[in-house]
């Protein structure tokens, strides 16, 4: 823990985390825009390689700003979002390489979504612990992480009904689109109450 509560480089690394959050969603749909529109399948798998590369290096990104932003808070909390978001990662990472398809693809999809919700889960606790955020996002992510849980759980038990369970999606999107614009345009809350709080722990 350190008494440095909100630096320069913290508050740096929550506007970068805050963009990412943004550009990883624009990339997501860019992405289903883009190979929606691609005839050849050649060509269609090679964009989304590529596409999927920059969303990798992205979502890394994003996982070392949060950590970064939040680690003052709780570090051991920090380190284990960090690394069950890693695991998002890591687990997006082989099926992009083995081009995990039908089944298989769900599966791999759901699990990652479990790994990166439990993950999304600990950085909204810290967000809520630490009041750099107004509480009501981090509530509301708290509750989108927990409902990306129960999705990812509901397809892996039955997949059939996918296409409406996906919904649950939703709130996630809300929450990091409401914290991405918060992080770029407020940057992290910084007043005496919140540094007396996080300096005596």
């Amino acid at each position: 823990m350190t008494s440095n509560v909100i630096n320069r480089s913290q508050q740096k690394a929550a506007k970068i985390a805050g963009s990412m959050f943004l550009f990883l969603i624009v990339l997501y749909f860019t992405e289903q825009l883009i190979t929606s529109h691609i005839g050849s399948a050649t060509a269609k798998r090679i964009a989304e390689l590529f596409i999927d590369v920059i969303y990798q290096v992205s979502t890394l990104l994003l996982i070392f700003t949060l950590y970064q932003t939040l680690k003052p808070v709780n570090k051991k909390l920090a380190q284990i979002a960090m690394f069950w978001r890693l695991g998002e990662a890591f687990t997006v990472f082989i099926m992009m390489i083995f081009s995990f398809k039908g089944k298989a693809y769900t599966i791999g999809f759901n699990i990652s979504s479990i790994l990166f919700s439990i993950g999304s889960l600990i950085f909204f606790y810290l967000f809520y612990k630490s009041k750099y955020i107004p509480g009501i996002i981090s509530v509301f992510g708290l509750f989108a992480s927990v409902m990306v849980t129960i999705v990812g759980f509901a397809i892996l038990i039955s997949p059939s009904h996918s296409g409406l369970i996906q919904f649950g999606w939703i709130p996630m999107f809300i929450a990091e689109i409401t914290l991405g614009f918060w992080l770029i345009f407020k940057g992290l809350r910084s007043s005496r109450q919140t540094q007396s709080k996080l300096i005596n722990q």
